[in-house]
Protein backbone atom coordinates (compact mmCIF):
# COMPACT_ATOMS: atom_id res chain seq x y z
CA UNK A 1 0.00 0.00 0.00
CA UNK A 2 1.35 3.10 -0.46
CA UNK A 3 2.76 5.82 2.54
CA UNK A 4 0.02 8.45 2.11
CA UNK A 5 -2.51 6.10 2.55
CA UNK A 6 -1.19 4.20 5.55
CA UNK A 7 -0.62 8.09 7.29
CA UNK A 8 -4.50 8.69 6.38
CA UNK A 9 -5.74 5.40 7.99
CA UNK A 10 -3.31 5.50 10.68
CA UNK A 11 -4.41 9.33 11.03
CA UNK A 12 -8.33 8.05 11.23
CA UNK A 13 -7.76 5.20 13.31
CA UNK A 14 -6.02 7.71 16.11
CA UNK A 15 -8.69 10.18 16.12
CA UNK A 16 -11.82 7.81 15.87
CA UNK A 17 -10.01 5.79 18.62
CA UNK A 18 -9.99 8.89 21.27
CA UNK A 19 -6.62 8.16 22.37
CA UNK A 20 -4.53 10.63 22.65
CA UNK A 21 -0.93 11.14 21.49
CA UNK A 22 1.74 11.37 23.86
CA UNK A 23 3.11 14.90 24.05
CA UNK A 24 6.47 14.33 22.37
CA UNK A 25 4.86 13.37 19.51
CA UNK A 26 2.34 15.75 19.52
CA UNK A 27 5.10 18.86 19.64
CA UNK A 28 7.03 17.01 16.83
CA UNK A 29 3.96 16.70 14.62
CA UNK A 30 3.61 20.35 14.98
CA UNK A 31 7.13 21.30 13.91
CA UNK A 32 6.41 19.20 10.62
CA UNK A 33 3.09 20.58 10.19
CA UNK A 34 4.16 24.44 10.65
CA UNK A 35 7.49 23.29 8.15
CA UNK A 36 5.42 21.50 5.15
CA UNK A 37 4.58 24.65 3.66
CA UNK A 38 8.02 26.10 3.59
CA UNK A 39 9.61 23.16 2.32
CA UNK A 40 6.54 22.41 -0.33
CA UNK A 41 7.48 25.39 -1.80
CA UNK A 42 11.55 25.13 -1.81
CA UNK A 43 10.42 21.89 -3.55
CA UNK A 44 8.67 23.72 -6.28
CA UNK A 45 11.05 26.48 -6.86
CA UNK A 46 13.91 23.70 -7.01
CA UNK A 47 11.41 21.99 -9.56
CA UNK A 48 10.66 25.06 -11.86
CA UNK A 49 14.88 25.97 -11.83
CA UNK A 50 15.38 25.66 -15.54
CA UNK A 51 11.87 24.95 -17.06
CA UNK A 52 9.45 27.24 -18.49
CA UNK A 53 5.73 26.81 -18.36
CA UNK A 54 5.37 25.91 -21.92
CA UNK A 55 7.41 22.79 -21.67
CA UNK A 56 4.17 21.24 -19.61
CA UNK A 57 2.66 21.53 -23.08
CA UNK A 58 -1.10 20.23 -23.38
CA UNK A 59 -1.00 18.48 -20.08
CA UNK A 60 -0.87 21.72 -18.34
CA UNK A 61 -3.71 23.05 -20.02
CA UNK A 62 -5.90 19.83 -19.61
CA UNK A 63 -4.85 19.50 -16.03
CA UNK A 64 -6.15 23.41 -15.33
CA UNK A 65 -8.99 22.86 -16.93
CA UNK A 66 -10.58 19.74 -15.30
CA UNK A 67 -9.74 20.93 -11.62
CA UNK A 68 -10.26 24.81 -12.40
CA UNK A 69 -13.39 24.31 -14.59
CA UNK A 70 -14.47 20.69 -14.89
CA UNK A 71 -14.40 19.92 -11.09
CA UNK A 72 -16.29 22.38 -10.06
CA UNK A 73 -19.29 21.88 -12.24
CA UNK A 74 -19.33 18.09 -11.62
CA UNK A 75 -19.63 19.13 -8.00
CA UNK A 76 -22.38 21.83 -8.61
CA UNK A 77 -24.21 19.18 -10.77
CA UNK A 78 -24.01 16.64 -7.96
CA UNK A 79 -25.20 19.33 -5.37
CA UNK A 80 -28.36 19.35 -7.58
CA UNK A 81 -29.11 16.25 -6.44
CA UNK A 82 -28.24 16.19 -2.84
CA UNK A 83 -31.61 17.28 -0.69
CA UNK A 84 -31.12 19.21 2.54
CA UNK A 85 -27.78 20.74 1.94
CA UNK A 86 -27.89 24.00 3.41
CA UNK A 87 -26.34 27.13 1.07
CA UNK A 88 -23.29 28.16 3.12
CA UNK A 89 -22.09 24.03 2.80
CA UNK A 90 -23.05 23.94 -0.84
CA UNK A 91 -20.90 27.24 -1.81
CA UNK A 92 -17.98 25.88 0.50
CA UNK A 93 -18.34 22.86 -1.42
CA UNK A 94 -17.86 24.65 -4.65
CA UNK A 95 -15.22 26.58 -4.07
CA UNK A 96 -13.40 23.62 -2.42
CA UNK A 97 -13.31 22.06 -5.38
CA UNK A 98 -12.45 25.26 -7.37
CA UNK A 99 -9.32 25.42 -5.30
CA UNK A 100 -5.88 24.93 -7.06
CA UNK A 101 -4.37 21.85 -6.04
CA UNK A 102 -2.08 21.25 -2.73
CA UNK A 103 1.48 22.76 -2.43
CA UNK A 104 2.65 18.95 -1.73
CA UNK A 105 1.05 18.03 -6.11
CA UNK A 106 4.96 18.03 -7.02
CA UNK A 107 5.72 16.48 -3.92
CA UNK A 108 3.84 13.36 -4.80
CA UNK A 109 4.25 13.64 -8.96
CA UNK A 110 8.05 13.97 -7.99
CA UNK A 111 7.35 9.97 -6.99
CA UNK A 112 6.48 8.90 -9.93
CA UNK A 113 9.14 11.23 -12.50
CA UNK A 114 7.06 14.41 -13.20
CA UNK A 115 7.67 16.86 -10.44
CA UNK A 116 8.65 19.60 -12.96
CA UNK A 117 5.67 18.95 -15.05
CA UNK A 118 3.58 18.97 -11.80
CA UNK A 119 4.95 22.26 -10.15
CA UNK A 120 4.44 23.90 -13.53
CA UNK A 121 1.12 23.04 -13.36
CA UNK A 122 0.42 24.06 -10.31
CA UNK A 123 1.82 27.64 -11.05
CA UNK A 124 -0.49 27.67 -14.03
CA UNK A 125 -3.53 26.32 -11.93
CA UNK A 126 -2.80 28.97 -9.10
CA UNK A 127 -2.60 31.65 -11.37
CA UNK A 128 -5.43 30.96 -13.12
CA UNK A 129 -7.48 30.55 -10.05
CA UNK A 130 -7.29 33.80 -9.42
CA UNK A 131 -9.83 34.46 -12.49
CA UNK A 132 -12.05 31.34 -12.35
CA UNK A 133 -12.63 31.83 -8.02
CA UNK A 134 -13.51 35.28 -9.10
CA UNK A 135 -15.73 34.52 -11.76
CA UNK A 136 -16.87 31.60 -9.24
CA UNK A 137 -17.92 34.32 -6.64
CA UNK A 138 -19.25 36.72 -8.65
CA UNK A 139 -21.55 34.22 -9.86
CA UNK A 140 -22.39 33.01 -6.68
CA UNK A 141 -23.45 36.90 -5.63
Amino acid sequence: MFPLILSILAGVTVALSGLGIPVIFDKMLTMLAQAAGATALFVIGGSLVGKSVQEAGADTLLVTTGKLILQPTLAFIALMFVPGLDDVSRITILLLCAMPMFSIYPIIGGNYGFRGQCAAILVVTTLSSFVTITALLGWIH
